[in-house]
């Protein structure tokens, strides 16, 4: 049986087993297995000129995901009164009581820095580099630091590890605030600052994401709304929405891109599916390479790496001399590998792709894989029942879920701000749980 048929199986056997499981809270891992085995299927035909999947590459996708039947298995079993522990319920009614301080806090705090670099982005872009230029110089590529930053590594740690972060927060409690409460004024303004941070990093991400997000909050509406009325309007500001993003991310592509790409089918190849497809094959030859960092096993550090270089870095400041395993993956998977080979036969090699799996299996092989698979099981049914009791916590939960899983296909994300978000948002809760008298109304 070809590798192709193998995930057409697998996944068709994969779902029913979750429906007859869990029935409607298996919408959401339904939605996240779907995501990573229909781009593993356009993989494994071999239409983007990528080199495709082997067999045991492929088996451990299948051992992941298989885990995942038993994690959401040991959920049914478990009594409906547990599912929400007294903790998150307070936690949740303080996020929904105190909702205007965060807003207050965030927009005072987020909006305001993420502007000024903004601006001093567009002055850069305008005066002293092209947009290829300047993209290379906001990461230090140039000479090590960041114009952008004022050459500063305090600076530059401070806005990817502080106010990336922030930024993360904004986008968790607004879809709290929204799908709640129908309350935009967040939203809005993660959606603002998120446009401003995609001409600070001058990427196509940015654009991506705010899709992303659209798309999110309008299902969650979907789901618990019974209003056909309300629905209409939505889908009709939804479309406006992704047709705008589209076209600013369209713009942003044809003049960052240095490729020469002529035509709307070589875009369409490579910025979606290639793009969608190539940590597959990152994987596989990573994989087969017996030199390579994803055979290294780091237990459970790789996977967590993104809240473990805050202490590091700390313990660093006092003379100690670590090296935290997101730098270890970030520095590796920055390196340009051959992943196959154009119509024309002319190379193709791209870097910085490795997926979350790329983490998992570094953390514990094969073993590894069955235990993350199964608390992604568990993990995606829990939070659809947290969700469907609309709970405060749940949801800011379940969209960093989402979140990790569907960008996961592209880069370990997890190395990035979205983990210290989730802390951070806890710690938020954990604070304002403490403060039992009535909030300002701020806005």
């Amino acid at each position: 049986m070809s590798i192709s048929l193998q995930i057409l199986v697998f996944w068709f056997v994969t779902v029913a087993i979750h429906i007859y499981l869990n029935r409607k809270k298996s919408i959401f891992i339904i939605f996240l297995l779907s995501w990573w085995f229909f781009w593993n299927y356009i993989n494994s035909l071999g239409i983007t000129g990528l080199f495709t999947l082997s067999q045991n590459t492929q088996n451990l996708y299948f051992l992941f995901f298989g885990s995942s039947i038993v994690g959401a298995f040991l959920f049914s079993l478990l009594p409906r009164y547990r599912l929400i522990p007294k903790t998150f319920r307070r936690y949740s009614i303080a996020i929904n009581r105190h909702r205007r301080v965060i807003l207050f806090f965030l927009g005072c705090f987020v909006f305001p820095i993420v502007f000024f670099f903004f601006l001093r982005a567009l002055y850069l872009i305008t005066t002293r580099f092209t947009l290829v230029e300047y993209r290379s110089e906001v990461f230090g590529l140039n000479t090590g630091s960041s114009l952008l930053f004022f050459n500063s590594k305090l600076i530059s740690l401070f806005y990817f590890w502080v106010i990336n972060p922030l930024q993360y927060m904004m986008i968790f409690f607004g879809v709290v605030r929204r799908v709640l409460f129908k309350e935009n004024s967040l939203v809005i303004l993660t959606f603002i600052t998120l446009v401003m941070d995609a001409v600070v990093m001058a990427g196509r991400f940015s654009f991506h994401f705010l899709l992303f997000l659209a798309l999110l909050i309008y299902s969650f509406e979907f789901i618990l709304s019974k209003n056909t009325k309300t629905l209409l309007r939505n889908t009709i500001y939804l479309a406006s929405i992704f047709i705008l993003l589209l076209l600013f991310a369209l713009i942003v592509t044809f003049i960052r891109d240095s490729s020469n790409l002529s035509g709307l089918s070589k875009i369409f190849n490579l910025y979606v599916l290639t793009y969608h497809t190539e940590s597959f094959t990152i994987l596989s030859q990573e994989l087969n390479n017996p030199n390579s960092i994803v055979h290294d096993f780091t237990i459970w550090k790789s996977f967590w790496g993104g809240l473990l270089k805050y202490p590091i870095f700390l313990l660093n400041y006092f003379g100690m001399n670590l090296v935290s395993e997101e730098s270890i993956i970030g520095g590796y998977l920055h390196q340009s590998i051959l992943v196959g080979y154009t119509e024309g036969n002319k190379p193709i090699e791209l870097n910085a792709f490795g997926s979350i799996f790329f983490n998992i299996y570094r953390d514990g092989k094969q073993f590894g894989m069955v235990v993350y698979g199964l608390l992604f099981g568990f993990c995606s049914i829990l939070l659809a029942e947290g969700f469907y009791r609309k709970n405060s916590v749940y949801i800011v939960l379940l969209t960093a879920w989402c979140y990790i899983w569907v960008y996961g296909i592209f880069q370990p994300y997890i190395d990035g701000a979205i983990l210290p978000a989730i802390l951070g948002s806890f710690l938020v809760a954990m604070t304002l749980n403490l403060y039992r008298g009535r909030p300002r109304q701020y806005l």
